[in-house]
């Protein structure tokens, strides 16, 4: 079945309640009619050894594609802090160094380069900023670059399953078994879209920011929504649950715990 024809099938089988097709259609293409605007939102909720509540970060960021200029650009990157989970967060601190950041959406592994951030500093708020970029890298590849392998409701173990990712010079992140389902079909801003499920559970990671090291293990998950139309991604989640070990110098180590919370949304004009 051709991808022409996949949308009427699924509309088709959608209304008579008929069982959707196996497969994905392999030959559905990218097509952006103008720049793509997105909000990108990431809560981390941190916990000490004892599960104690110990703060919690808000990022929140603007994300373009732009196939005319054959660039993605973030701006309006702003990062706030809170010591207790229920404070209302404020609007943040602008991150400056993302305003007009670009970069090719076919960057792929030069993003995981120490020189492709440069202008960024070396703090943890500019680790948050990093996130971004990579999360979105990851969310665009989960949901756009498999469809000739996906079976309804068949996990597949995409080529980078267990891929080493350096981190830009401060460490490297080691995926184990990567999981992408694609289980149904579902409504979103409009377009008839496939549900794609990912999953990694296990990861391992190590990283360092001047004298402090971090190590621990990574499971995450999530959800995206993908056009059947265009094949523009309309939404996604994720989520993911760290525990690391924290060293600073001769300090003793610390242990804690991170819960976050990510939400890709696309902007409709």
């Amino acid at each position: 079945m051709t991808h022409a024809l996949f949308p009427l099938a699924l509309a088709l089988a959608m209304q008579e309640g008929a069982a959707l097709p196996e497969r994905l259609p392999a030959d559905l293409a990218l097509r952006e009619d103008g720049a793509q605007t997105y909000t990108f939102t990431c809560d981390y909720l941190e916990t000490d050894a004892d599960d104690r509540f110990v703060g919690k970060h808000h990022i929140r960021g603007t994300y373009v594609r732009d196939p005319e200029a054959k660039k993605v650009r973030w701006s309006d990157v702003r990062i706030a802090f809170a010591k207790e989970l229920e404070d209302e967060l404020q609007a943040g601190e602008l991150q400056e160094y993302m305003q007009g950041f670009e970069y090719s959406p076919t960057a792929g592994f030069t993003l995981f380069l120490p020189n492709f951030f440069a202008t960024f500093p070396s703090t943890p708020e500019a680790t948050f900023a990093k996130n971004l970029v990579w999360d979105t890298y990851m969310l665009e590849d989960f949901g756009r670059n498999h469809f000739e392998h996906l079976e309804l409701n068949r996990p597949y173990e995409p080529p980078a399953s267990r891929s080493r990712a350096p981190l830009a010079g401060m460490g490297a992140f080691q995926n184990r078994d990567i999981e992408l389902s694609w289980i149904g079909v579902s409504q979103r801003n409009g377009e008839r879209c496939a549900l794609i499920q990912y999953r990694a559970f296990f990861n391992r990671f190590e990283m360092a920011l001047g004298e402090t090291t971090y190590a621990g293990s990574s499971h995450y998950w999530g959800t995206i929504w993908v056009s059947l139309e265009d094949k523009e991604i309309e939404h996604a989640t994720l989520n993911e649950e760290v525990s690391m070990r924290i060293r600073s110098g001769d300090a003793e180590e610390k242990r804690y715990r991170v819960l976050r919370l990510g939400e890709l949304s696309k902007e409709r004009g």
